[in-house]
């Protein structure tokens, strides 16, 4: 029987494989403090709070004030009307069209990197399926965009659950956990996106859970396959789940465990697919591809707006732009800039915050190396460190958006962070939690983290739903005109536009994306998907060749039915209709 204290408390040394090094210190410098002592008149002193209880405590903190910010994202959600912009509006409307019956189909064109794509097709060419199947499920309950909404809301929580799991895997301080829950549901990035029908809050929502999971299968073998599948769900909301999965597939082979690394990789496959099969074979019938076709044009696009020409030749000379230098200056120069995004991803505070304690750690991890930077022994520390899968995820992924897409990876990184700011704020709490600075300090840091984004939840979620208000709004008062010119040319009516997205979910007409390209381009394209008017067309012509095709026996033709606005039919698609 091992030796006890005068409390009963064995003192035999805590199991190594159970206690953390921050957990070892933390109870060597408050060993004596725990302890019940007897004071003056032999009354015993109460003791401290156990770690048990502090994370129990600091837990019941975290749900109260997550439960008081989800009511108040779902009482601002009820004033939703209008999904938005792009993505927002593509999202939904799939999901509009799939709680319908009409299945995973859209009739309207916004790219043209498919070659032959018909102007009713099935929608995910480019974009990933996920965020719209689990949107038409919410539509069930007949609560409209507000029910999607307060999905969005219950997947912020669960990736909460997620941060809140990796915390704890990281950290031996027991309020950390809770505390990084909190800092991360705070964020602007996640207050704004969750009012977004996006598939940003998709991403957050199975991609942290799913290194949490990797991490605790280090101990649990059988937690591979959960993580293999929320993995897949990650890939099937955004593109940088399938870095994730990558990077799952890494840390299941490197990680030196108890079970051989087939087996690992093994379990962890087998979740993957368990989940991924039927969207791949989807993709297959569909496509003859196992991702969207769309994807491959990706490194060729040289300017975001050249995702909307109507052609993206896939060769060298397209791809390498201005010359080998320049192509590869210009993936570097987008480094920086990606980094830059990515912190302002985050609360300025916490920004701040964040990367004192992160600068610290890492210099404070080099000084300390007792081997040098160069040594593969560094290389097998960094492959069997439990930061393998946060850390290697999130540079994977911001470095791949500046590598291959630099044209649109300002855009991609935003959307990234709402997965990316979780690791980041467990980095820094895990810092924290090492007794690098006073009591009394961190209690002030944790209290900074989460009060000065707290202040702007209400700002930032409001904004967003005025916003797309706003937009869908401008967008539903088309509705009688294109009713009108429908009725007077006789035919189905299809609008080239630039926001092809918006105007067919808040109209239900077809439209067409304007190509970025030469009038003559243009017209061939409104030629072979048979569209009838054209909405400011000058988005992509100069001034003199608007003028030019708006002149009398031009390609374009006012329309009484549109008024003062600059929506205009186009000549070779009505047949010089008049009224």
């Amino acid at each position: 029987m091992p030796p006890t204290d005068a409390a009963g408390r064995s003192n035999r040394p805590a199991d190594p494989e159970r206690v953390g090094p921050a957990e070892s210190a933390a109870e060597a410098q408050t060993a004596d403090a725990d302890r019940p002592t007897l004071a003056a008149g032999g009354r015993r002193r109460q003791a401290r709070l156990t770690s048990r209880g502090v994370e129990l405590l600091a837990a019941l903190g975290a749900l109260l004030l997550t439960a008081v910010v989800c009511g108040y994202w779902m009482s601002v959600a009820r004033d939703a009307r209008y999904p938005g912009h792009a993505d927002a509006a593509f999202a939904y409307g799939v999901a509009q069209n799939i709680h319908a019956g009409r299945g995973p189909n859209i009739d309207y064109v916004w790219h043209f990197l498919v070659p032959d794509t018909p102007l009713h097709h099935y929608a995910f060419d480019y974009w990933l399926p996920l965020p719209s199947q689990l949107m038409a499920l919410a539509l069930r309950s007949g609560g409209g965009l507000p029910a999607v909404l307060n999905l969005n809301i219950a997947l912020v929580v669960l990736m909460c659950v997620g941060t809140y799991a990796m915390a704890r895997a990281l950290s031996a301080a027991p309020w950390v956990p809770a505390v990084s829950a909190v800092v991360a549901l705070v964020q602007p990035v996640v207050s704004s996106y969750v009012m977004q029908t996006e598939s940003a809050v998709y991403l957050g929502a199975f991609a942290v859970p799913a290194m949490a999971a990797a991490i605790y299968a280090r101990r649990l073998v059988l937690l591979w396959p959960v993580a293999g599948v929320l993995g897949a769900l990650a890939a099937q909301s955004r593109t940088e789940g399938l870095v994730l999965c990558a990077v799952l597939g890494l840390a299941a082979f490197a990680w030196n465990e108890r079970n051989r690394w087939f087996v690992r990789v093994g379990l962890l496959l087998l979740g993957y697919l368990a989940v991924s099969v039927p969207y791949l074979s989807r993709n297959f019938s569909q496509f003859g591809t196992p991702t969207p076709p769309a994807s491959s044009s990706f490194p060729f696009i040289t300017s975001y707006e050249n995702l909307f020409a109507p052609h993206v030749p896939h060769t060298l000379s397209n791809l390498l732009g201005s010359g080998v230098q320049e192509f590869f200056l210009s993936r570097l120069r987008g480094i920086p800039s990606v980094l830059a995004v990515a912190f302002s991803r985050l609360d300025p505070v916490t920004a701040i915050l964040g990367l004192l304690l992160i600068g610290g750690a890492a210099f404070g991890s080099r000084r300390g190396a007792a081997t040098p930077l160069r040594s593969w022994s560094w290389a097998r520390g960094v492959l069997r460190s439990d930061w393998l899968v946060p850390a290697g995820f999130l540079v994977a992924a911001l470095l791949s958006t500046a590598l291959v897409a630099p044209s649109w990876s300002g855009a991609a990184t935003i959307k990234t962070m709402v997965a990316g700011v979780p690791i980041l704020v467990v980095a820094a709490l895990v810092q924290l939690g090492r007794g690098v600075v006073t009591t009394r300090v961190t209690v002030v840091c944790c209290l900074a983290l989460i009060v000065f984004p707290l202040l702007s939840v209400a700002r930032h979620s409001r904004a967003t739903v005025r916003h797309n208000n706003v937009v869908g709004s401008n967008v539903a008062t088309l509705i009688k005109p294109m009713q009108a010119e429908q009725a007077c040319l006789n035919r189905r009516l299809v609008l080239m536009t630039r926001n092809p997205w918006e105007d067919n979910q808040g109209t239900g007409f077809a439209t067409v994306m304007i190509p970025n390209g030469s009038l003559a381009e243009i017209l061939d394209m409104a030629l072979k998907y048979g569209a009838t008017n054209i909405e400011n067309p000058a988005v992509r012509l100069d001034e003199r060749t608007m003028a030019a095709a708006l002149a009398k026996g031009g390609p374009f033709v006012t329309s009484a039915a549109f008024g003062s606005r600059k929506i205009y039919r186009i000549r070779a698609t009505t047949g010089g209709a008049r009224c």
